[in-house]
């Protein structure tokens, strides 16, 4: 029994030994700063935050809204063709993401985020614009475009959440909401092993992911107070409210993955039939974020789109 007690007991100082040496401290928002800001970045005081956003190019402004641990990098490549196509595109780290960081009031609920849309545009001074949303930013977009079909020109889904089944194979992010016993410990000792696991299901192609984006997305996450932030809204029991989609009037583009292991292909027919005036494009060689994997291919369908009268 002795014997038995002291294997335990090694066991257990190895495994404390192990947590302090892989610990992943947080990282300050200056130093954060170091990798995620350019000369474009610029941030503005709503709502308790420092909210970061990059405002670029000239003409008929289009909001990107990112999705679930992304920043507003991930429309790096799209943001370089719209503006040549002549387009003023205005990107934020959502609250809870990014340099952003994490919502004072701890609401990550999608009618906080979709009033956060609102706030921001009005602070901006943005009355009339296009609006693209991928993954969580798809539904709060289109959560959006129902309310407020007046300030859109048209709308882009690239990806975007809202529908779901119990029959759903379970992804990374379902698995850390249906585990959390293991997910805080695990985000602590284990923050670039989630970030890469990730991002490999967000990629059809593993080859695509590279450096300057693991980077990217593993500094957003070690940013100081992210990971609570990340949890909390792990734990936000939305339920959305898909019945409204019929009432979007708004001219509306759906791009998908063919790909996707995060929100399935068969959810695009479920929107395109669901929203009146509704066109459907899906890449064969994508998952989750086509701006990233595909961008130059998925943004000139959106020029295409945004051209069309």
């Amino acid at each position: 029994m002795n014997k038995i007690l002291s294997v335990f007991s090694f066991i257990v100082l190895i495994l404390i030994v192990l947590y302090f040496a892989l610990n992943r401290k947080d990282i300050s928002v200056e130093v954060a700063k170091e990798v995620l800001t350019n000369s474009e970045s610029e941030f503005i005081t709503l709502e308790g935050m420092e909210v970061h956003y990059r405002r670029e190019g000239s003409g008929f402004p289009i909001v990107l809204i990112h999705g679930t641990s992304a920043i507003l990098q991930t429309w790096n490549k799209w943001t370089e063709e719209l503006i040549k196509n002549g387009y003023e595109v205005i990107r934020m780290d959502l609250p809870a993401f990014g340099l952003t960081g994490s919502n004072p009031d701890h609401d990550y609920s999608i009618p906080y985020y979709v009033s956060f849309i609102e706030s921001f545009t009005n602070a901006l001074g943005i009355d009339s614009f296009h609006l693209a949303g991928n993954s969580l930013g798809g539904l709060i977009a289109w959560e959006y475009a129902v309310d407020h079909q007046k300030n859109l020109g048209k709308l882009i889904l690239v990806d975007p959440a809202g529908f779901k089944s119990q029959n759903d194979k379970k992804n990374i992010f379902d698995k850390l909401q249906q585990y959390q016993f293991i997910t805080k410990p695990l985000m602590t000792v284990g923050t670039g092993y989630l970030v890469k696991q990730g991002m490999k299901q967000s990629y059809y192609s593993d080859e695509k992911i590279t450096d300057e984006y693991y980077q990217y997305y593993t500094t957003a996450t070690l940013r100081d107070g992210n990971r609570k932030a990340f949890l909390d809204r792990m734990n936000v029991q939305d339920e959305p409210r898909i019945e409204r989609l019929k009432h979007i009037q708004t001219p509306t583009l759906i791009l998908w993955g063919e790909h996707d292991e995060l929100i399935p292909l068969m959810y695009a027919d479920s929107f395109k039939a669901a929203i009146p005036k509704s066109k459907l494009v899906v890449f064969p060689d994508a998952g989750h974020i086509p701006m990233e994997e595909i961008p130059q291919q998925s943004v000139q369908d959106v020029i295409q789109f945004l051209k069309e009268e």
